[in-house]
């Protein structure tokens, strides 16, 4: 399916939540690298459990996105804070920051 937006524009295409094995899902960045180049996709927002993380486990995420990114696949590492009252905070980009504890 071709995808057109308003004239001068451009439209990517991408996946946003995926989760690896560093917060309980399957796969690693690698594996997602290259399915996701196979489907055509831009771009992949990795959206990881962030109770389920450590910052080690994030900044070896940060560094797989930017390995196994290139000019044709941008990897975006990210994780989801799950609120007291049921809503969801995104975070995503390189070199993300370690929320503060009184944050948490």
């Amino acid at each position: 399916m071709e995808l057109h937006g308003p004239k001068g524009t451009q439209v990517f295409k991408g996946l946003i939540g995926a989760q690896t094995v560093y917060s309980g899902g399957e796969g690693m960045v690698e594996e997602y690298a290259a399915a996701a180049k196979a489907a055509g996709l831009d771009f992949l927002i990795f959206l990881e459990v962030f109770a389920n993380l450590t910052p080690e486990k994030l900044r070896e995420l940060g560094e797989e996105c930017k390995q196994h990114s290139d000019e044709n696949l941008r990897l975006l590492p990210g994780y989801r804070i799950d609120t007291n009252i049921g809503d969801h905070m995104f975070f995503t980009g390189h070199d993300l920051p370690w929320p503060p504890p009184h944050l948490l």
